[in-house]
């Protein structure tokens, strides 16, 4: 094989060889390196972000500490139970409801869907997030920092068991009424 490509030939396609395989090498650890980088950080953002009952009573205390008995809240809902929910709250009760443009009848089934009832909601999920036994529910929150509502919320049930939504809301202040 020497004579045919001579000494120095074989030995220098012999090198890059070697060196493809180094590259290579080199190349298949800094794509395991930053997979496991992007891995820790969604890792850990989705940790912070997971439903707790502490986490759920400091947004609860945050709500009741506005004391904000006068509000609008929208709801939108995409996954197994769709649509968009629109409230009126006064003096802390409900009003007004609509889902999708329609209201609700009786109003009384609209009352899910106001904040109190939303934290209803995520309570029972809290409750089987924190439990060692249930690890078939995923759950991500993101509580408004000024008011303490839930403005996303993202469950799924791991193995198509159960409902898999994600809710995002808007609370607007009524304005102040004339007494």
């Amino acid at each position: 094989m020497c004579l045919a490509l001579g000494c120095n030939a074989h030995g220098q396609h012999l090198s890059v060889l070697l060196m493809l395989k180094k590259w290579t090498i080199y190349l298949i650890c800094i794509g395991l390196i930053i997979l496991a980088i992007v891995w820790a950080i969604l890792y850990l953002y989705n940790s912070a972000h997971r439903l707790t009952r502490e986490k759920l009573e400091r947004a609860r205390s945050t709500w009741a500490s506005r004391a904000l008995k006068d509000y609008d809240f929208s709801v939108s809902v995409t996954g197994s139970t769709e649509g968009k929910y629109d409230l009126k709250v006064r003096d802390g009760r409900l009003v007004e409801a609509y889902h999708n443009g329609l209201p609700f009848k009786p109003l009384s089934k609209a009352s899910y869907w106001t904040v109190e009832g939303l934290f209803d909601v995520l309570q029972m999920d809290a409750e089987r997030t924190d439990s060692t036994q249930d690890v078939t529910l995923y759950t991500f929150v993101i509580f408004d920092q000024e008011y303490g509502y839930p403005r996303k919320y993202i469950r799924a049930e791991l193995g198509g068991r159960g409902a898999g939504i994600t809710l995002e809301a808007r609370l607007t202040p009524a304005p102040p009424r004339d007494r």
